[in-house]
């Protein structure tokens, strides 16, 4: 064998060797250049509803979701090669949406951080509730209340249906048709039992002068105007309570410690729009 023989000889092993490169582990189909691992059907199937992910967990199963995987990846192969890859439209709506999820990603990172941070504001006490606490809170307010309410955008509006309903129409009937609030207008405007501290301040403090049965309003609070009727008093044992007054001073001391945070950072509201009465 010649010199010259002998290199094509090598040449052609070579080229030989590298076609019939071993497949990645898990390798279940070759399309192309590209393979379908067993990884990657697993995450597909992830992705489909649960009525055929188990059928595509048969033994005809498996081979039908395969040949869709395979499909799918012959279109996207073809869409590599054809001038779609290059156009205009495809290179807007990637950058579009490359944008879209920097964005998520900004938002996760002032989320992650924020929970990271209050977790450390606990963990170093500033947010701490004692025992003593609890039990001093529950000395003063061993109960919860129970209301209905009525929320409109106006102070006019609250006053005509605070008469409505003295003069005789259903309180819950007019919370279904007029409430804003879509949590409780339908069940009547009925609030879940609170605790004092859990619910709306103003409503809380106006519920504590009524008698069972009252209906009284106009009341304002952030949301807008309410018409309540206070439904009663119910008593609650410290066992009961506990987890949610040690919350509820949890989150007052939460909210002292944003509040003072104000001093170091100003805050304005620039839209006259979006500034409270």
């Amino acid at each position: 064998m010649n010199r010259t023989m002998a290199c094509c000889a090598v040449s052609a092993a070579f080229l030989c060797a590298c076609s019939g490169s071993k497949p990645p582990d898990g390798a279940l189909a070759k399309v192309g250049k590209t393979y379908i691992t067993k990884s990657e059907f697993e995450a597909k199937l992830d992705d489909i509803s649960p009525d055929f992910r188990t059928y595509a967990l048969t033994s005809n199963g498996k081979k039908q979701f395969l040949e869709i995987l395979i499909r799918e990846k012959l279109a996207l192969l073809a869409a590599q090669d054809s001038a779609t890859s290059g156009s205009q439209e495809y290179r807007h709506s990637v950058e579009q949406r490359k944008k879209e999820l920097e964005q998520r990603l900004e938002d996760y990172k002032s989320y992650l951080l924020t929970k990271i941070w209050v977790e450390q504001l606990k963990k170093s006490g500033t947010l701490a509730v004692t025992d003593e606490e609890v039990r001093e809170y529950y000395k003063k307010y061993p109960y919860t209340v129970s209301i209905s309410h009525i929320l409109v955008s106006s102070p006019k509006e609250a006053e005509d249906l605070l008469k409505t309903v003295r003069h005789g129409k259903n309180f819950a009937a007019v919370a279904k048709e007029r409430s804003l609030d879509a949590a409780t207008a339908p069940d009547g405007g009925q609030v879940p039992p609170f605790i004092i501290g859990e619910f709306l301040p103003s409503l809380e403090a106006a519920a504590a002068g009524m008698r069972n049965g009252d209906m009284q309003g106009v009341f304002k609070s952030k949301f807008g105007y309410h018409v309540i009727k206070k439904q009663g008093e119910n008593d609650i044992s410290l066992d009961q309570a506990r987890d949610r007054i040690r919350l509820v001073l949890e989150k007052s001391k939460f909210d002292s410690h944003i509040n003072s945070l104000q001093d170091k950072y100003k805050v304005e509201v620039l839209d006259a729009n979006f500034k409270y009465d």
